[in-house]
C-alpha cells in the first residue's frame, strides 16, 4: 500500500494513517516487514504506535501542510508507523 512517510531525526520512516483503516492492523503482529522504498525491496522493523499523544503530535509537526491533511485531526484517532529500514545485504557484507 502506498504512502506518504517524513524521515525522522533518528532516521525512521514515519507515516501516519486513521485507526478507522484495518489495512495497519496486519503490522501489530509482526516484527519485520518488506518494503518497497525508493524502488528497492528493503526488509524492515515496524512499530505500530497508537494513544502516545507526544509521539504522534511530534510526527504531526514534522510533517508539511500539504501531508497534514492527509491524516483526521484527532489525536486520538491517528495511528503513528516508524519504519525502521535495515541496512540492504550488499552494505553488510557476505561471509
Amino acid at each position: 500500500m502506498p504512502i506518504a512517510y517524513h524521515r525522522s531525526s533518528d532516521g525512521a520512516l514515519e507515516a501516519v494513517t486513521s485507526t478507522k483503516g484495518v489495512w495497519w492492523r496486519n503490522l501489530r503482529e509482526q516484527q519485520e516487514i518488506w518494503v518497497v522504498h525508493r524502488g528497492a525491496v528493503r526488509q524492515a522493523r515496524v512499530e505500530v504506535i497508537t494513544g502516545d499523544a507526544a509521539a504522534i503530535t511530534k510526527a504531526l509537526r514534522s510533517r508539511d501542510a500539504c501531508r497534514r491533511l492527509l491524516v483526521p485531526a484527532a489525536i486520538e484517532q491517528t495511528v503513528l508507523l516508524r519504519i525502521h529500514l535495515l541496512p540492504s545485504p550488499d552494505k553488510v557484507g557476505r561471509p
